[in-house]
């Protein structure tokens, strides 16, 4: 009978011990756990502290060195290079940690470099050894990863920043570099705040399964001795200290509140940002300071499904206790309980008024223009694309117009840039005040300006616009004593249903206001698609985008055409080349078609530019054509000829690719040396200087002229083949042609007709006496490879039908 209970007892002991033994090791397998959790919630704050510095360090280098950009005040870039120290210090902490294997003192010097406080740096380093690869750490790590570039990007523009001002600053480069600061601090700001949300969703994820595994240890534990609560609490009380050193050590605002959002913990920063004591806030709602906009269905405070992984974040304006007004970023976070009582909210504030301000700077920046503060071009597109959408299916009408200032580079050039802008200025008000509040004035560079009148037919708006005139008119600019008529060429568009898009509006606008001042400036011109004159200037507008496709893709060819002796003998090897453009489409075009175009719009003297070089080096690769050839002749437009830059680059280019001056003939037209006799002359002396030959081209297209001939030291006349042609059977030509001939030969100059196209007239040429003939009834113009493939010309030519 004694054995079964003392079995019993036993067992009983045995079940007790083992009980024990359990209890105590869940006892401590809890009381680890809990430790372990609350650490993970201490270095998680950890990271969201040092992400506020990061975040703070952001902002300031982006602003300090948006000011170096605008005002090149070096302080500014060393701000910013000293703002950027903790998160490149931070960053490099995290590398040695990633490194195989960790250098885990690298990692700590680094981080106490970033200005960490030490039991943060020694939480840091054990999460991320140990962590790293754990749930909403992981994905936080990794936008830690994704926010190197833009750290590394901003450095990249100090370094580019620091090097464009030690020298001359485009402002194009300052603009740019300007919009990669907001564009970086955009997306940066993206990455801090999933940086933090992750966090802060692991945080409150961890302190739900806190909740759950001391609910089930409870059951277990209810005999927990005392010592060991005790322990625990101490260890609570500890973590709890420290959370409250984090909460109010940190630099963004900090607070907790109620279900209803009453403040019931506030820390130091946010009492500063608000102007505030504490005592001041506790219990007031968090509304009162950041309301939301009326206008707006939303509340600041979370929806009842939102929860610990849904944070709410918003930017609000907030209002300091001095009147003061500034931006806030407010972050909500719920933190459930065991019991819908004990939810409350924990709250992040971060002041963005300036980084708001910067980013509304800078959007006024890249809609604006600086100098005058009108709509820039980009603007004024935006504006005629929505209008344009608007007008389609629909009655309405708006009208555009093109207003280019008359003679702005006179005040520019006779009192300064300074002047000039100032004039701008002065135009940009005078337009303004004479529209309505609802119509648009704006920049579209240079001294051309844009107004656009909304919901007004053409003639109703034609008058505004010629009201527009007429002000500007009635305006005077002083300088300095000088007195300057303001005068505008206006080409007004009416914008209507058939409008086919923005680029369609600019050209016609550019087309009827190039026409305006073809008809005289200071004047008014509506665009008619049916108007001859209209279509011929569309015309030349196109040419101008193909030539400028055409230099860009080296589109442009030269043919050669040969010049002989008419009279019997040795011919030498003389040729004109003649440059070409292939269109888009494979068609080969002459310069009649295209040049007008060039020469009215700027664009010949890059064309001469391109001959010249394409010219001598293909002579350069050629040795023996280059030591046959005696003489080579090229155009030189009205617009090269008095271009300093282009005489310059001649010379260098001749002396590049080793060309004899004495090889090379520069034909000039008799009308461009008649109008600038000056720039002539200085041409034609440097270019003698370097062995060149100058011949007068088109001569006789002036007869007027034959007086500045005694002026112009050119050593060959061409005459111009609008008398050659014909001199078989027009006495008059014949005259016209000998005069020429004999007025030559009295100056000591060779002479050469142009448009020879048969024998006859190559007949007549000789019994005058002219020198040498041009024309397709000497040589049809061939490739200039098939010229350059011949080192040697036939030895002589008496007329007749000469090989090619």
């Amino acid at each position: 009978m004694t054995a079964v209970p003392l079995q019993r007892r036993r067992r009983s002991n045995r079940l007790l011990a083992l009980s024990c033994g359990a209890l105590i090791v869940m006892a401590g397998l809890s009381a680890l756990l809990t430790a372990v959790v609350l650490e993970i919630q201490a270095g998680a704050r950890a990271y969201i502290l040092a992400e506020s510095e990061w975040s703070r360090a952001r902002k300031d280098a982006v602003l300090f060195l948006y000011l170096f950009a605008e005002h090149g005040d070096p302080q500014y870039l060393a701000r910013a290079r000293e703002a950027l120290v903790h998160p490149l210090s931070d960053r490099r902490a995290r590398m040695a940690l990633e490194a195989e294997p960790p250098d885990i003192e690298r990692a700590r010097a680094e981080f106490l470099q970033g200005t960490n406080a030490p039991d943060n740096v020694r939480r840091m380093v054990w999460m991320h050894r140990y962590f790293a690869d754990a749930p909403y750490f992981r994905e936080a790590i990794e936008l830690w990863r994704a926010g190197d570039d833009h750290l590394l990007a901003l450095e990249s523009v100090a370094d580019r920043l620091e090097t464009a001002h030690a020298r001359s600053f485009d402002p194009n480069l300052r603009e740019l570099l300007q919009a990669s600061l907001a564009q970086i601090g955009a997306q940066h700001r993206e990455i801090e705040q999933a940086f933090a949300e992750t966090l802060t969703a692991g945080a409150e994820w961890l302190q739900r399964v806190l909740v759950a595994g001391a609910a089930m240890a409870f059951l277990f534990m209810a005999t927990l001795c005392v010592f060991l609560f005790i322990a625990v609490h101490r260890h609570v009380q500890s973590s709890e200290r420290k959370f409250r050193a984090l909460f109010e050590q940190a630099a963004i605002g900090l607070a907790e509140l109620d279900r209803q959002g009453r403040f019931s913990n506030v820390n130091a920063a946010l009492c500063r940002l608000l102007g505030l004591r504490p005592e001041r806030l506790i219990g007031e709602r968090l509304q009162n300071y950041f309301p939301t906009r009326a206008a707006e269905d939303e509340t600041l405070l979370p929806g009842p499904g939102a929860g610990p992984h849904r944070p709410v974040a918003t930017e609000r304006r907030y209002q300091r206790s001095d009147g003061r007004a500034g931006w806030g970023r407010v972050t909500l976070s719920m933190v459930r309980g065991r019991g819908r009582e004990a939810e409350r909210l924990f709250a992040m504030v971060e002041d963005v008024t300036e980084a708001r301000e910067l980013a509304n700077a800078l959007s006024h920046q890249a809609t604006h223009d600086r100098l005058t503060g009108l709509a820039n071009r980009h603007a004024v597109e935006d504006h005629l694309e929505a209008l344009l959408a608007q007008t389609h299916g629909t009655a309405r009408r708006h009208l555009f117009c093109f207003i280019d200032l008359d003679q702005f580079k006179v005040v520019n050039d006779s009192c300064g840039h300074f002047a000039g802008d100032q004039l701008l200025a002065h135009v940009a008000d005078t337009l303004r005040r004479a529209v309505r509040d609802s119509d648009l004035i704006g920049r579209l560079g240079g001294d051309e300006f844009a107004a656009i009148l909304h919901d007004v037919g053409p003639a109703d708006g034609e008058r505004t616009a010629a009201k527009l005139l007429q002000r500007l008119r009635s305006e005077e600019f002083r300088w300095e004593g000088q007195r300057f008529r303001l005068t505008a060429s206006i080409g007004v568009v009416t914008l209507d249903a058939g409008v086919r898009d923005v680029p369609w509006v600019l050209r016609a606008a550019d087309v009827a206001c190039y026409m305006a001042k073809d008809r005289g400036r200071d004047r008014l011109q509506a665009y008619t698609p049916e108007d001859h004159s209209v279509v011929e200037h569309h015309g030349q507008i196109q040419w101008v985008q193909s030539i400028r496709s055409a230099l860009a893709e080296d589109r442009l060819v030269l043919h050669g055409q040969r010049i002989r002796p008419v009279m019997p003998g040795p011919a030498p090897l003389d040729y004109e080349l003649l440059v070409r453009l292939i269109g888009s489409d494979g068609t080969q075009h002459p310069p009649g078609a295209f040049m007008p175009a060039a020469e009215r719009f700027d664009l010949a003297t890059e064309i001469d530019t391109w001959v010249a070089r394409h010219a001598f080096r293909r002579l350069a690769e050629h040795p023996e054509h280059l030591a046959a050839l005696n003489l080579c002749h090229l155009n030189v437009s009205a617009q090269s000829l008095g271009n300093p830059r282009y005489l310059t680059l001649l010379e260098g280019l001749l002396d590049e690719y080793g060309i004899p001056g004495h090889k090379i003939c520069l034909e000039i037209t008799e009308t461009a040396a008649v109008r600038s006799l000056q720039d002539a002359r200085e041409f034609i002396a440097r270019m003698q200087a370097r062995g060149c030959r100058i011949a007068l081209d088109d001569f006789g297209s002036g007869l007027s002229s034959f007086g500045y001939l005694k002026n112009l030291p050119v050593d060959l006349i061409k005459i111009d083949g609008l008398f050659v042609r014909d001199i078989a059977e027009d006495e008059l030509d014949r005259a016209i042609v000998e005069s020429i001939n004999q007025i030559g030969r009295a100056l000591g100059k060779r002479t050469i007709a142009e448009f020879v196209e048969d024998d006859a007239v190559l007949a007549i040429l000789r019994r005058i006496g002219v020198d040498s003939a041009q024309g397709y009834g000497v040589h049809h113009p061939c490739p200039f490879e098939e010229l350059l493939a011949a080192a040697t010309p036939p030895a002589r030519f008496a007329g007749g039908s000469p090989a090619g």
